[in-house]
């Protein structure tokens, strides 16, 4: 019967519509971020890249739930007050998405200058940085000549440390000059300090492991 079918129907169209609302929620919640650093501005023009995407997708979504919402009052399959103006404002709120990505892109515009900047400042501090870092592990690092194991192993340990803030940095600069469109810089030299120190783990870890066991063994009470 009809009032089947529209039963069918506004269950179907009732299920679509809340998962186009959670999506909405969900861009909106993004929106919301304040823009403090070149993470938040990522993370920004990473959603309105997202909405741009899924502008034709949602149109096609939402046309359908309004034009079955209209078939099932017609058939007066009884609908609950809330469903209705779900109906009714989804049109809107999606119009009010648009609005606030726009203004979240005007925004960016102003502020990419700024941004654009303060990361030219940091690659600056981080060329000197990492200049002296790379000087450092030459001249005191764990493959210096005449070092124990032990000394080796605690200097692998002091250099990784610095090297894990620092990669931490470049990965962030790295993506900016991306965000930006400028050439991305390359540190060959840490590259190379990068992969000494992932072999330098995996060694000083095997020797420190055998020396334990070998300690222990010594441990070991033997019966008479």
């Amino acid at each position: 019967s009809t009032h089947k079918i529209g039963q069918v129907m506004k269950k179907k169209y009732r299920r679509e519509m809340e998962y186009v609302y959670a999506v909405m929620n969900e861009i909106d919640r993004k929106l919301d971020r304040q823009i403090r650093d070149l993470d938040d501005v990522r993370l920004i023009m990473e959603t309105l890249k997202k909405i741009r995407e899924q502008e034709v997708d949602m149109q096609l979504r939402i046309d359908p739930i309004e034009e079955a919402f209209n078939i099932v009052t017609r058939y007066e399959v009884p609908v609950d007050q809330e469903c209705l103006e779900m109906v009714e404002n989804l049109r809107d709120s999606w119009g009010q998405i648009l609005a606030r990505a726009h203004q979240s892109h005007v925004l960016l515009l102003q502020l990419q200058p700024q941004f654009e900047e303060e990361l030219r400042n940091n690659l600056e501090k981080f060329r000197v940085d990492n200049e002296a870092y790379c000087e450092e592990y030459r001249t005191s690092g764990p493959m210096q000549a005449g070092l124990t194991p032990r000394e080796a192993s605690d200097r692998q340990i002091l250099f990784q440390n610095r090297f894990d803030g620092m990669w931490r940095k470049l990965q962030a600069y790295q993506s900016g000059e991306e965000l930006f469109g400028l050439p991305i810089t390359d540190y060959p030299e840490l590259s190379q300090i990068r992969k000494e120190l992932n072999l330098l783990q995996k060694l000083y870890k095997l020797y420190n492991d055998v020396i334990d066991r070998v300690s222990s063994y010594y441990d070991i009470p033997w019966g008479e």
